[in-house]
């Protein structure tokens, strides 16, 4: 789909921030080294924190949100969830292009009131699931023809980062955006537990999906572990591929033709195969898309429907752990 703003797009583009905590310091860094864009400026509620980011990105620190919308083409949303509708209608309305964080914002119903107001002003609203610009993923995706079973960890410490919201926002709405995108079904049934732990949401959670295809899937997400594990297995009809989204690697097992008479080992019946994978900044890659998005006028790869539905899935898996 093309997409056509009434707003003047400056050569280089010019891009801001908003929100320059942990990630978005991320963003501002990123955008600064690009060449094909001009990182205007930066914003945040502590404005100290915006100088020093400023600072080391060499880039202008904004105290109003309107003032930075009214300079900039497009901007990177990186602020907590429960601001992306407010800060995300105001960029839109100022027809800038909008980059905005996963979750998209903390529910369906805001999420639609930025999808009509982006499809009214004509602008690009991207969102930052990161996880399918990493390597090993779009190297499976390709590979892949029908997955019937997918197991998911992503397993983390608690960082004291984005406890406002259920881990299932936090960190299992990244693999539901990846589950959705390789499974060309409809979800039929969904059943989950969680429990809060150190936080007032829930802190660890498990969720089943079954689609019309019968596809079955079988998420985990917990930020407790003193462990990081961030891994995806997936059964399709002729091979299993197992992909470690940190160290970006993916291994595929297939069935040995002809097999052995008198197998021994499991490798007498399994073609083990490690993908040759080139590795990559998944983050940098998301914001280049963003930036070629822009200059092309075209969909992004993770569009603001592909955020919403993903965002309606991880509210469905909330509301089952409720009932639980």
């Amino acid at each position: 789909m093309t997409i056509v703003s009434n707003k003047q797009i400056h050569s280089p583009i010019r891009i801001g921030v908003v929100g320059v905590g942990f990630l978005g310091e991320r963003h501002a860094r990123i955008y600064s080294r690009m060449k094909n864009i001009e990182l205007l400026g930066v914003m945040d509620i502590d404005l100290r924190r915006a100088k020093k980011i400023a600072r080391i990105c060499k880039t202008r620190p904004y105290e109003h949100l309107d003032d930075l919308l009214a300079d900039v083409d497009a901007v990177s949303v990186v602020t907590p969830t429960g601001s992306h509708l407010s800060v995300g209608s105001s960029a839109i309305e100022a027809q800038c292009h909008v980059l905005i964080e996963k979750p998209i914002t903390t529910n369906v119903s805001e999420a639609d009131q930025l999808l009509d107001l982006a499809k009214k002003h004509q602008v690009i609203l991207q969102v930052g699931h990161v996880e399918r610009f990493n390597a090993a993923v779009t190297a499976v995706e390709k590979i892949l023809k029908n997955p019937r079973f997918i197991e998911v960890h992503r397993l983390g410490s608690y960082s004291f980062r984005s406890t406002d919201i259920d881990v299932v926002l936090d960190l299992m709405i990244h693999d539901i955006d990846i589950v959705l995108c390789l499974v060309k079904s409809k979800i039929k049934e969904i059943s989950a537990y969680g429990t809060p732990v150190l936080s007032q949401k829930n802190d660890i959670a498990n969720a089943k999906l079954i689609f019309e295809n019968k596809c079955i899937v079988n998420l985990t997400a917990s930020r407790l572990t003193l462990q990081s594990m961030r891994k995806i297995r997936v059964f399709d009809e002729e091979k299993y591929v197992s992909i470690d989204y940190m160290k970006q690697e993916a291994v595929t097992y297939s069935k040995k033709y002809p097999q052995k008479t008198n197998p021994r080992t499991i490798l007498d019946l399994i073609h083990r195969k490690k993908l040759n994978i080139r590795k990559n900044e998944p983050l940098q890659d998301e914001l280049n898309s963003f930036v070629c998005s822009i200059q092309d006028g075209l969909e992004p790869l993770v569009s603001g429907l592909a955020g919403r539905e993903a965002l309606a899935i991880a509210e469905e898996i909330i509301c089952q752990v409720k009932k639980y």
